[in-house]
């Protein structure tokens, strides 16, 4: 296929007509691991993100706008919990840009490569439990952020600390989703 017929069958794939955040997967978030919460896995610090957990059925990931794969981080020794994980890059309409994560992935969409366009709803990978190294160290869910940059840490605020922080997450580059699903619109990257 040529790239103008690419392009052509990506724009109508594409519905631009919902520019708002989504949830990034067709299942329920965990309460107990929400945003700003300390009652997941570090009960002493703040979580940083929002937790989906594993369904029924489907365990696929989305992207939650429109956006451009910013990073992809393979799980290894040193992915410090996150795993594997993608960042994706997203204008906002006043044209700041702020990054989603896909954290502890078990395994990323084919094909998918930092650059790449991505569409809102677009699958970007598999939920799985990736962490520190090994593929099964979380159990089965997605952790989920908006952030100041494309990092796996906190992009902002003293100290580098990895999911979670040791006060308020806003304080540290991070974003509330749940301010964002349905309410904040993003600018498509063509």
């Amino acid at each position: 296929m040529s790239f103008a017929l690419l392009v052509l069958a990506l724009s109508l794939m594409t519905d631009d007509s919902d520019l708002t955040f989504g949830p990034p997967t067709s299942t329920p978030a965990l309460t107990m691991c929400g945003y700003n919460v300390k009652t997941c896995a570090n009960k002493r610090r703040h979580h940083a993100g929002v937790d989906f957990r594993r369904g029924d059925g489907s365990t696929d990931v989305f992207a939650a706008n429109h956006g451009r794969i910013a990073r992809i981080q393979k799980m290894g020794g040193s992915d410090q919990g996150m795993g594997t994980n993608v960042i994706v890059e997203h204008r906002l309409e006043s044209g700041r840009a702020i990054y989603s994560t896909y954290s502890h992935l078990a395994s990323i969409a084919p094909g998918l490569k930092k650059g790449d366009v991505v569409a809102k709803g677009q699958k970007l990978g598999v939920m799985g439990g990736s962490g520190y190294g090994q593929s099964d160290y979380w159990g089965v869910h997605l952790h989920f952020e908006l952030k100041d940059k494309p990092v796996t840490h906190n992009p902002s605020g003293p100290g580098t600390y990895w999911g979670y922080t040791p006060s308020n997450p806003d304080d540290y580059g991070y974003h509330n989703p749940n301010s964002y699903f349905g309410k904040v619109k993003v600018v498509p990257i063509r």
